[in-house]
This record gives C-alpha cells, structure tokens and sequence, in this order.
C-alpha cells in the first residue's frame, strides 16, 4: 500500500493529518496537494484510505486515553501537547533553514544538513519521522533533555520547532568528524595517526560526558561506539539521546525486548517495518517499537527485560564493553567466525560474560583487562560505582599509576613510582643500598641478632630489584627506536646491547642474592621458596629483545647489504 509514495513524504504527510486532526479538522486534499506539488497527484489518490487510518488511529487513542488503560498515549492537555500546539502557531520561524541533505537516520527521525539563514552558519537538524501524540512526546523529550546537558562532550541543542509540514525537529550544532567506531577499525588496522592511548583518551572524554549527564540524574541506555563521535580537533561527543531517562520521572520509553513473533503497533507500512521483517539477521525492537541494533553493548539487566535496573551503572558497562572492543578488535559477544545476527548476540549476552579478553587479546595490557572486567562485570553491584571512579582508574593507567581494579598497597605504588621515576629510582636505590648497608655495620656495633642483619640486607637487594625493574622499562622502550636495523644505527645498537647485557647479568645477580638471603633466614617458607623460582617477566622480555637485536646485528655484519634490504 503506498508503495508509489516516497518514504519521507509519506511519514511526513501522515504525521501531518495526525497533527490537523488533534488541532480540530484536517485540510482539504487540494491543501495537501499544494504542499507537496511534485507528488500532488499521488496524494490526491492515496488522501482517502490515509484519512481513514489517521481518524482510526486517532480514534483508538481517544479510546485508550478515555478507558485509562494506556500507558504509551498523551493526554491532550499534558505538558507536551501543549507545547506542540504552540510550536504548531509558531510554523513559519522554520523559513529560516536551507535544507541540503540527508546525513544520518534512526528510529525516531532523520538527521539533515541545514543552512542558518540568520546567523550563516550549517547546522543539523533532526525531523521526528514518527506520527502520534506519543511520537511527538518522546521527541520533545529528547530535545529538553539533551538540551539541558551543557556539557563539551554533549552536542548543544539550539531550537525546537515545527516545520510547514507539521513535524517536530530541533537544531543543533553540527559535528564533522567519524564515530568511535570508525577509530577502533583504524586502530586495528595500524592506522599511524590513532594509538592505543589516543582511543583511552576518547573513552576518558566519554565517561567525563556521562559523569557530569549522570550528576544530573539523567542515564543514556543506548551508549555504543555509533553514538560517540571524534571530531576533527580532538572534540569527543556523546550522541543520540533518544532512549535517555531522567531519573524519577515518568519512562515514556518501554525497552523490554519485543519477541520475534510481536506485531508492529502501527498499520502503515514504513521503512522500519522493512527492518523488523524476521530474518536471522532481523535487528532488535523494543516494546515500545525502537530499533535497537546490535546488543553487544547492552548490559545484562537490560536484556533479561529488568529495566527497572537500568542506571548510572548500566552506563558503566557499555564504556566497559567499549574498551572490550578496543583491547580485542572484536565486539562483544560476536564469534571468532565473524559477524553475527542480532538474536544470536543477544542469547550469547544471556548465557553469559563474552571470551576473555586475554584469550582475544594476549597482550592487552593486564590493567586495561582488569578495568574492562569490572565494568562489564554481570552484577552492577561490582561494576565501578560510577562513571568518575571508572575513569579514575583509566586515567592512572595512562598516567602509570596505580589502577585499583589490578592491585593495590604500597609495594603496588612503589613499583608505578618507580617506572614513572627511572633517574631518580636509580639514584635513590643507590643511597638505599648505602644507608642500609652502613645501618648493617652500626647493627654488628651493636651486637644486634644475625637474623636482624639479614632482614637488613634483604631490604637492600629487595630495593636493588626494583631499582632495576625500572632500567629494564627504559631499555625496553629504546630498543624500539633502534629497529630496524640499519648500518648507521649499529653504533648506537652495540651500546644498547652492552647495557642490556650488563642490566641482565645485575638482574640474575640480585635474585640470586635476594633467593640465598631468604634461604638463610628462618624460617624459609613455601611462598618464598615459589617466589625465589619465579622468573621475572620483565627481565625475560628484555634477554628475548637483547638477543633478537644481537642476532639481527651478526646478519648485518655477514651481509651488509642483503641484511639492509630485508630489514627495509
């Protein structure tokens, strides 16, 4: 039905006569016909059967609201109604935009691109797609409540109006730039210009958002790489406020999972009903009629149809779930085979947490690990209590501090001190070993116990230990601006490789030292005799690096120009 009908004009001039028939009469057919010239005899065709179903729905929302069984229509005289018939007096203002193109679509209307004759500048304007009272509640809702949020990570909202064709739209600040996910994809590509700490900073600029959105009660529930975008200039936005709840309000939205086999509430034939027809690869759709895409971000409580639950926390898990994204590669939940259909990641959500990090990822930094666990953890009782605390702990990693979702105490926050202090730690360790040692003689003055003095010296090589660890980073970070190999760089190479060497061989030494002083005091325990047996990691990764350079370096001594080209 319909079908000769462009979609846009159709939902526009539907929401139209819906929109004529609130405010007393609808037009004639030539009045319509006049409003659209292009399509004027098409219209004048299709005017009666509209105007049937228009007075029908009409008439069963009267029926609902008259019965006091609905919980999704407006009353006539509700806040929202109000202001759309005082926006409906005000429809001329919309003159003021030059509309050029379509730049986004979702669920609830159409992003365009348009000219501010007034104040020269683009803008974007979004135009509610959707017909009924309800439609244009929930869409002035998003307007006011976006609207509120001044913040620089939320797109300010300019004007809210209605245009001649009698569609709610508001305006807001056009942002030129890509989505998140977009960025991730780049990442994973070996993109130069987009690292790993660059993307943390995205995501630290999004939990900033959705801090300061949650301190005014307000929680997004739709949060995904799609909805944030990177601008040009290093701007980060949080987009797409549609499914938004204010907190102690009443939820005008009913995100509870339709079944597959649920009808569409609506009789007319619209481009979301072509994305509801039941595939394998059918998207989501709420109770309420929104398209929820993909659930991979979604937390538990919301697909197990809890929604009551769904807060600030709820939030947390899909930054979470984002970063999952980051470390991996991959969306949450989606197989090692590749992409798959909305339903099967919903029932993946169900069953259970996604593969661990570490199996997609083995060398994802273990904090990061630690961090996206807790975010995504299933319960939202052990979720990071907030959006702050969440980005509390991202920021100390990227300032190597100590990140609380990993470990904690001092020895955690002398080791971060450490790595972030190499000179110092070095100097420091130095008068370390020599306080202690001239505190071991004074204790032999004083006749002082053989087991006090080896507690001493244990401190001492315990300091010379981690003085090291932090020389064993800095090599490690210069090794990599010495590949690859090339002549010229073989000078600065032999002395990397003799401080390397000599940084392994004080390494061996000091646990060494460190593994005869635990076996002399008594009493030597289990757990000291495992950690004497441990290998260090850093070390190992050093000696691999040492000898991979070394290797590299003797093929370049054969085969000085072969080597070069290989290594180009």
């Amino acid at each position: 039905m319909h079908g000769d009908l462009p979609r846009d004009l159709l939902t526009g001039f539907y929401a139209q006569l819906l929109h004529d028939l609130s405010s007393g009469a609808p037009r004639s057919v030539e009045d319509y016909a006049a409003l659209y010239p292009q399509h004027a005899d098409l219209l004048r065709a299709e005017y009666e059967t509209l105007l049937e179903q228009a007075v029908a729905e009409r008439a069963r929302a009267t029926l609902a609201l008259d019965s006091g069984t609905s919980t999704g229509s407006e009353h006539p005289d509700s806040p929202s109604m109000q202001l759309v018939r005082v926006l409906g007096a005000q429809q001329a203002q919309h003159g003021h935009y030059a509309r050029h193109e379509e730049i986004a679509r979702g669920g609830m209307g159409t992003i365009l691109e348009v000219w501010d004759e007034h104040l020269r500048r683009a803008l974007a304007m979004k135009v509610m797609l959707r017909a009924g009272a309800r439609a244009e509640a929930m869409f002035i809702e998003e307007a006011q409540v976006t609207g509120r949020l001044d913040h620089p990570g939320i797109v300010p909202v300019h004007e809210l109006g209605m245009g001649s064709d009698g569609r709610l739209y508001f305006t807001m600040r056009l942002v030129k730039g890509q989505t998140l996910k977009s960025v991730i994809d780049l990442i994973h590509k070996g993109d130069a210009e987009w690292t790993q700490t660059r993307v943390l900073d995205v995501l630290l600029k999004v939990c900033d958002s959705m801090a300061y959105a949650h301190s005014k009660g307000v929680v997004h529930r739709d949060l995904k790489p799609a909805n944030v975008m990177v601008g040009r200039f290093g701007e980060v936005y949080v987009m797409d406020w549609g499914l938004a709840r204010v907190l102690g309000t009443r939820d005008r939205h009913d995100l509870r999972l339709r079944a597959p086999s649920m009808p569409a509430e609506s009789s007319i034939h619209t481009l979301r009903d072509e994305d509801r027809e039941e595939t394998p690869d059918s998207p989501l759709v709420t109770m309420d009629g929104e398209v929820m895409g993909t659930p991979a971000y979604m937390p538990p409580e919301q697909a197990e149809g809890r929604v009551d639950e769904l807060g600030p926390r709820s939030d947390v898990y899909a930054v979470g779930a984002m970063l999952y994204h980051v470390l991996t590669g991959r969306v949450p939940y989606t197989p090692s085979t590749g992409r798959a259909s909305s339903r099967t990641v919903l029932a993946m959500l169900m069953m259970g947490p996604p593969h661990p990090v570490q199996a997609q990822a083995p060398d994802a930094p273990a904090e990061l690990v630690a961090i996206c666990e807790k975010a995504m953890s299933r319960d939202p009782a052990r979720r990071y209590a907030d959006m702050q605390e969440m980005a509390a702990d991202l920021r100390a990693y990227v300032e190597h501090r100590v990140v609380r979702a990993y470990e904690t105490g001092a020895m955690a926050e002398s080791k971060k001190w450490l790595r972030r202090n190499p000179g110092l730690a070095a100097a420091l360790g130095s008068v370390f070993v020599l306080a202690i040692a001239v505190a071991v003689v004074q204790a032999k003055g004083r006749r002082e116990s053989d087991r006090e003095r080896e507690i001493a010296l244990e401190y001492a090589a315990r300091v010379a230990v981690l003085s090291d660890t932090a020389v064993v980073d800095r090599l490690e970070r210069e090794a990599q601006g010495l590949w690859p190999i090339h002549p010229r760089t073989v000078p600065a190479l032999e002395r990397w490789l003799a401080d390397a060497r000599q940084t392994i061989d004080r390494g061996h030494e000091h646990a060494a030292n460190l593994a005869t002083l635990r076996a002399r005091a008594l009493p030597y325990t289990e757990e000291d005799a495992r950690l004497d047996s441990e290998k260090d990691p850093l070390r190992e990764k050093l000696e691999d690096l040492h000898n991979s350079r070394k290797l590299r370096l003797a093929e370049l001594a054969k085969h000085p120009e072969g080597s070069a080209k290989r290594q180009r």
